[in-house]
C-alpha cells in the first residue's frame, strides 16, 4: 500500500527549495503589518474586538445573517478565533494562527504525498501546486474562509487514519475519527467525502481489514450520516426556497456548463480536468478486469469527485470552493502518473490544458490574491482612520452626510464602511451614508 522514496534528485531538489521558499514566503507575508479588512471581518468588530464570543452563524445572537435559511449548517465556521483571542485579540494574533496552520498542513501534506510516491520531484511540485491555486491563497490570507480548517483537519485525519493502518494504535484511531468529525461541522460537503473515502476503503477491504479498522470505517460513515441527519432535522424545514439552493433543482444545462468551465479554466484544472477523469478510468479499468483497486486511493478519487459534485449540482463557483479537493486529489494523481498508467493521447492533451490554464489563470490569480488582500486592508483602515480624524476635527457638531458613488444602499461595502467608522469610534449621530443609487439587495451582507 506504501512506498519508499528513492535517492532525491537534482529536480527535486530544486523542486523541494520552491516549496520551502514558498512556505515561508506565505509566512513572512501574514505576519507584516496585517489588519482587519473590508470583508468578512466586519464580523469581528461587535464581536471578538469587543471582547465578546465570536457567536456560532446559526446563533440568534449572529448579528448578520440567518444560516439556516440559506441552507447552511457549518456551526465551527469562526470559532478557532475564540481560542486565539483569549491570547489576544489583534489582528496579527489572528494571522499567527493561519501561519500555524499553513506550516503543519505543508509538513503533514508532503508526508501523505510521500506515502504513495517515491519521486521527490513530483511531491514537492505537488506540494507548491496547492500553494499556487487561487483558493489556498485566498483562505489562508483571509480569516474567514472555513476551506482553510477543512483543509488542515482533512489532512490531519488522513496523516491519523494511515498511521492506524500500518500501526493499529488507539491514538491514531481517536485522532482520525476526532479530525474527521471536527471537519464536519465546518463546510457542508464534508460529509460526502468523509462517507465516500470510508465506504470505499471498507468495500473495497472487507476481506483483509482488521477488526478495528473496520470499526474506525464504520463510525466515519456514522459521523456523516449524523451530521445529514442533524441538517434534515433542524436546516431543511428553515431554508426559504428563494436562496440559491433553488439553483439545485434549475434545469438550465448553460448554468451546470458554465460552473463546470468556470472551474476547469479559471481557478482548478487539477480537480475537473485531471481528477474526474482519473476515476472514471480507474473504474473502467477496475470493472473492466483490468486493474485491481486500490483500497485507500481509489476510495480517495471518488470522496474528491464527490466534493466537487456537490457544487456542480448546486451551480456554485467560487476559487476556494474546491481548495480541499486537493487533498484527496493529489495522492491518487501522482500514484497513477509515476507509476506509469496515465499515459495516451487523452492523458496528455489532459495535463497539457490543466498545465496551460495553471499557467495563464489559476497560478497568476493565486498571485493577485496574495497581493490584494495584503494592500486592501492596510489601504481601508487608513483611509476609515482619516475619515474619523478629519470629521472630529473640522466638523465637530456637525452631521455629515458620506456619499457613495456608483455603490447602491445594500451593497457590502456600505454596511461595512458604517461598521468600521462606528468601530473606530465616530458616532453614528455624526454621519449619514448615502448614495446615488436605490438599495438593489437591502440589509447587511449575507
Amino acid at each position: 500500500m506504501f512506498v519508499t522514496l528513492a535517492k532525491p534528485s537534482a529536480a527535486g531538489k530544486g523542486m523541494k527549495i520552491l516549496f520551502i521558499f514558498l512556505v515561508l514566503l506565505y509566512a513572512a507575508l501574514l505576519l507584516i503589518h496585517p489588519q482587519l479588512g473590508p470583508s468578512d471581518e466586519f464580523a469581528f468588530l461587535p464581536t471578538l474586538q469587543s471582547g465578546k464570543l465570536f457567536p456560532m452563524y446559526w446563533m440568534e445572537d449572529f448579528p448578520y445573517y440567518n444560516d439556516f435559511s440559506s441552507g447552511r449548517f457549518g456551526p465551527l465556521g469562526g470559532q478557532e478565533f475564540n481560542v486565539v483571542a483569549l491570547f489576544s485579540n489583534s489582528p496579527i494574533a489572528y494571522y499567527a494562527f493561519n501561519v500555524v496552520e499553513l506550516l503543519l498542513f505543508a509538513v503533514i501534506f508532503v508526508w501523505i504525498l510521500r506515502e504513495f510516491s517515491t519521486s521527490k520531484s513530483l511531491i514537492y511540485l505537488a506540494g507548491a501546486l496547492v500553494l499556487l491555486t487561487p483558493g489556498f491563497t485566498l483562505v489562508f490570507f483571509k480569516l474567514l474562509h472555513v476551506e482553510k480548517n477543512v483543509l488542515f483537519f482533512l489532512s490531519l485525519f488522513f496523516a491519523s487514519y494511515l498511521l492506524f493502518q500500518k500501526r493499529q494504535q488507539t491514538i491514531y484511531f481517536i485522532f482520525a475519527l476526532l479530525c474527521a468529525n471536527v471537519a464536519i461541522y465546518y463546510k457542508e460537503p464534508v460529509f460526502m467525502a468523509v462517507a465516500t473515502f470510508a465506504a470505499g476503503h471498507l468495500l473495497l477491504s472487507w476481506k483483509t481489514l482488521h477488526r478495528n479498522s473496520k470499526l474506525l470505517d464504520g463510525l466515519l460513515i456514522g459521523s456523516a450520516v449524523l451530521y445529514l441527519g442533524i441538517y434534515l432535522i433542524t436546516v431543511v424545514p428553515s431554508i426559504n426556497p428563494a436562496t440559491y439552493l433553488s439553483a439545485a433543482t434549475d434545469s438550465n444545462i448553460l448554468a451546470l456548463v458554465k460552473t463546470v468551465a468556470n472551474y476547469a479554466l479559471s481557478s482548478d484544472p487539477i480537480p475537473t480536468l485531471v481528477l474526474m477523469p482519473l476515476l472514471l478510468w480507474r473504474m473502467f479499468r477496475v470493472f473492466g478486469g483490468k486493474d485491481q483497486a486500490h483500497p485507500v486511493l481509489d476510495p480517495m478519487a471518488a470522496a474528491g469527485v464527490a466534493y466537487t459534485s456537490v457544487y456542480f449540482v448546486l451551480k456554485l463557483y467560487g476559487p476556494y470552493y474546491l481548495l480541499p479537493v486537493y487533498l484527496f486529489a493529489l495522492p491518487p494523481i501522482l500514484y497513477y502518473f509515476q507509476k506509469g498508467t496515465m499515459r495516451g493521447v487523452f492523458w496528455t492533451v489532459s495535463f497539457s490544458i490543466t498545465a496551460f490554464v495553471l499557467v495563464m489563470n489559476a497560478i497568476p490569480l493565486a498571485v493577485h490574491y496574495v497581493a490584494y488582500n495584503k494592500y486592501l486592508p492596510i489601504n481601508f483602515n487608513k483611509t476609515m482612520d482619516f475619515l474619523v480624524e478629519d470629521i472630529n476635527r473640522h466638523y465637530a457638531g456637525q452631521r455629515l452626510n458620506i456619499f457613495f458613488y456608483g455603490v447602491d444602499r445594500g451593497s457590502h461595502a456600505y454596511f461595512i464602511t458604517g461598521e468600521y467608522l462606528r468601530f473606530k469610534g465616530l458616532s453614528i449621530r455624526k454621519f449619514d451614508l448615502k448614495s446615488d443609487m436605490e438599495a438593489r439587495n437591502p440589509g447587511p451582507p449575507v
